[in-house]
């Protein structure tokens, strides 16, 4: 995942700066956007993968297989 970070960050900021090139009123964008977004990212992801592993890890693997 950090990989993909590392990544999409370079790509994100050229096209956001391509796009917003051709506005009157122009703005920079900070590493902070892109360090909050990716903390961000990597916050959700861990949640999601350690709600199933939990989930995963509880459930009790003969009901699952008695009930198919």
């Amino acid at each position: 995942m950090a990989l993909a970070v590392v990544i999409g960050c370079p790509v994100a900021w050229w096209m956001m700066s391509w796009w917003l090139r051709d506005y009157v009123y122009r703005m920079t964008m900070g590493a902070g956007i892109f360090i909050g977004a990716a903390v961000l990212v990597m916050v959700i992801a861990l949640l999601t993968v350690g709600w199933q592993a939990l989930k995963a890890g509880t459930t009790n693997p003969a009901g699952v297989l008695r009930a198919e």
